[in-house]
């Protein structure tokens, strides 16, 4: 799991699909020009799956019971594209108080049926163009 607050963090980031890392420079750099900070570790953080088993460690992203028994603000199912090809990562926000929100992103093709089934229970689909 890759947690990012800030745009050094967006290094770690090395390996992940190039167009996971388009929307989450973009995403992030909206987030932090909103609160006018310089990192986000005060208002919240974003934490990208690397692998399945990343849905398992809930208190290492504030959560204090299992992902799949807690209550979500949204998700969204990101379809990112550009002018080659498409990828689908799940985008799901955690509210933990009134101040701080966790956002976690998770490959599509990742989730088993039953986390899938949990977070598309109450989703959007948002197709997004990124070039």
């Amino acid at each position: 799991m890759i947690k990012i607050t800030s745009i050094e963090d967006l290094t770690k980031l090395e390996g992940q699909d190039i167009l996971l890392v388009k929307y989450l420079k973009l995403y992030l750099k909206d987030l932090i020009k909103q609160y006018e900070c310089e990192t986000l570790s005060k208002h919240g953080s974003l934490f990208v799956f690397k692998d399945i088993a990343d849905i398992e460690k809930h208190k290492e992203i504030g959560l204090s019971q299992p992902i799949i028994k807690s209550t979500y603000e949204f998700t969204d199912v990101l379809i990112l594209t550009d002018e080659i090809r498409e990828i689908r990562v799940l985008h799901s926000c955690f509210l933990l108080n009134n101040d701080y929100a966790i956002s976690l992103f998770i490959p599509y093709e990742m989730l088993d049926l039953k986390t899938r089934a949990f977070f598309l229970l109450d989703s959007t689909e948002r197709h997004i163009v990124l070039l």
